[in-house]
């Protein structure tokens, strides 16, 4: 049976709410308070709060803020009643993390309908979660053995050889060796972390509280940060002369500094990957419509319009005609990060000719108005 929590501090509000529930067929329980209503949190298993805002002792703000931080509480829905119906206080329940409010007073029509309307879209979440985990789950089950097996292979046969061989071998040969051992363990360390990685952007995008921090990040300088990877990324390609930058734009761009490296990464790593030594590798950007615009562009063999539209996570495109290291998780993994911060990311390539890569974020034009 669905449980419902009712945290009123007015015992005939509180009563009433909670004997409208139980005729329609719902098990709810009740709280006078905040701090009353986080012990019961931790007692039952909850699948919907309503919450007054103003009461004593702790008040539903603060009530939302303390179920947020823990992981067992922090995706319950939550609706607040509000007696103060004025576009400031019901903007702050929302950005806060709540999923709904009804303003004081309202009929029993308009209570059961929000609770429905919240408890639909909690179930429409949880399926989706649940399908996105299976889809992972096959997707690792398939991919995953074979991809961390093979550096793993190769660093413990070149260790083999090296133990083996300790008494005869010459320096030239120890360095061959463990220089392909370092080689294998950090392409074993990027699979790892990208596979992590991948898993915890999967999760962040079902935190209820994710678009109300979001709202508040913003990286200054971001042409500092994207000429300073993609120089590393040219660096250890060995291609620093093929890297062409236009790189100049002073703005704030609503992205994690950590994030917009990543991405940067990724994306320059593949133009370096997938075009020959000597090609140019463009990277540029600029300022359309409000919106910081990135753009990577190699002259590489491209990629088929059919893979573009299939681009997902452990995605590997004509395995048969190239070598590729990794799981296929640079473009999924990119794109993702991107889409958290509410930006897009486009494909435009030809076969034999090359692909260029669009990046859009927002400009976070509160933190442009404060600087």
């Amino acid at each position: 049976m669905t449980k419902i929590l009712v945290v009123e501090d007015n015992e005939y509000i509180l009563s009433s709410i909670i004997d409208v529930l139980q005729f329609e067929g719902f098990e709810a329980v009740g709280a006078f308070n905040g701090r009353d209503a986080l012990v019961i949190t931790h007692q039952q298993k909850l699948d919907l709060i309503i919450s007054d805002i103003m009461m004593p002792e702790m008040d539903g703000y603060h009530l939302l803020r303390e179920l947020q931080t823990h992981p067992e509480t922090a995706f319950i829905p939550f609706i607040f009643l509000t007696a103060r119906a004025d576009r400031p206080n019901i903007r702050e329940g929302m950005t806060s993390g709540a999923d709904d409010y009804i303003t004081k007073p309202f009929s029993n029509d308009e209570l059961l309908k929000a609770v429905r309307a919240r408890l639909q879209k909690s179930e429409a979440l949880h399926r989706h979660v649940h399908a996105q985990i299976d889809g992972l789950h096959h997707a690792v089950t398939r991919t995953l053995p074979h991809e961390l097996r093979t550096p793993l292979i190769a660093v413990l046969g070149y260790g083999e050889l090296l133990y083996m061989d300790a008494d005869t071998i010459q320096p030239d040969q120890i360095r061959e060796r463990a220089e392909r051992i370092i080689n294998n363990g950090e392409r074993l360390q990027r699979l790892i972390e990208n596979f992590l990685l991948y898993a915890q952007i999967e999760l962040r995008t079902t935190d209820p509280g994710l678009s109300a921090a979001i709202e508040k990040i913003a990286i200054a300088h971001p042409d500092y940060y994207v000429s300073l990877k993609s120089e590393d990324v040219a660096r250890t390609a060995e291609r620093r002369t093929d890297l062409k930058t236009d790189l100049k734009m002073d703005i704030h761009v609503r992205i994690a500094e950590s994030d917009l490296l990543k991405l940067v990464e990724e994306l320059v790593s593949n133009a370096f990957k997938f075009s020959e030594v000597g090609t140019p590798v463009f990277v540029s950007s600029a300022v359309i419509d409000g919106h910081y615009q990135l753009v990577i562009r190699d002259l590489g063999r491209g990629i088929a319009s059919q893979d573009i539209e299939r681009i997902g996570a452990y995605t590997q495109f004509e395995r048969a005609l190239y070598e590729q290291q990794g799981m296929g998780m640079g473009l999924i993994i990119a794109k993702r990060l991107i889409e958290l911060y509410g930006g897009t990311l486009s494909i435009d390539s030809t076969v034999g000719v090359g692909t260029t890569v669009t990046v859009r974020l927002v400009v976070n034009e509160v933190a442009e108005r404060a600087g």
